[in-house]
């Protein structure tokens, strides 16, 4: 090789542009796209993830996600994966039924004093109207009792002349007023609603003590037929007589025999 000599030109072709040199440009597509595809799908999994547990962060999917609302009423019970509105975790409630007042005299005989007075009260204040419709008129009384005093109650709520109950309870009263509205469709009142003074007794053996009448609603035009009906049911001179029915104080009363 002389000097100066230029080296001997390459006898291989240059490679121009075509398919052969685009190679580089697709390997680094390629590797670009495989680095997104690990990395991006791993922060999506552990995304997903924490989302699916609970997580508070904004979730990385694109577009808000729907949740399937069931057709079924409100206040029903919801299945597995459905999804029911309202506050999330809020017990559904509902209110207490209110239980049932007995209707029997003996289950009435059963409550409480408090729960006794006031069921004798609540049934005075329904029968007032029936009572107000009887004003002028005789009617056979069928009880007059107050707490403590002696009463006929027996056989099974019916007086038969023997007073066995030396101190009478309220659940008593209000159950023999019971049974006398199931047996004659008495009244229970108290005593101003017929026209006497006072509900509270003014002397006898229920001195100071508040007084609870039971009527009978049948209206007579004197004491002589309201006194017959009480011979004619067999009740005990001592259990039944003539009351008129006068408001405002001017009540009166007839005694048998």
């Amino acid at each position: 090789m002389s000097e100066g000599k230029p080296f001997p030109a390459d006898p291989r072709p240059s490679p121009g542009p075509g398919p052969a040199g685009s190679w580089p440009v697709v390997a680094a597509i390629l590797a670009a796209t495989a680095f997104l595809l690990v990395v991006g799908g791993g922060y999506l999994a552990v995304t997903r993830s924490d989302v699916l547990a609970g997580g508070s962060g904004p979730s990385p999917l694109s577009g808000p996600r729907t949740q399937a609302v069931p057709t079924t009423a409100p206040g029903s019970s919801s299945g597995p994966g459905t999804w029911s509105p309202g506050v999330p975790g809020a017990p559904v409630t509902t209110p207490p039924r209110q239980p049932t007042r007995p209707t029997t005299p003996a289950g009435i005989a059963a409550l409480p004093e408090q729960a006794a007075a006031e069921l004798l009260a609540d049934q005075a204040a329904h029968d007032e109207t029936g009572v107000r419709a009887l004003r002028g008129s005789w009617v056979p009384q069928v009880s007059s009792k107050c707490v403590g005093v002696r009463a006929d109650l027996e056989p099974d709520w019916f007086p038969d002349g023997t007073a066995e109950t030396p101190s009478v309870t309220t659940p008593q009263i209000a159950a023999f007023h019971q049974a006398l509205q199931l047996r004659f469709g008495a009244l229970t009142t108290r005593p101003t609603a017929l026209g006497i003074d006072q509900d509270y007794a003014t002397a006898g053996a229920c001195q100071g003590q508040l007084v609870w009448i039971s009527i009978v609603p049948l209206a007579f035009s004197g004491p002589n037929t309201a006194n017959g009906w009480c011979d004619a049911n067999g009740i005990p001179t001592e259990e039944c007589l003539a009351r008129k029915v006068e408001p405002g104080g001017r009540s009166e009363f007839v005694a048998r025999g």
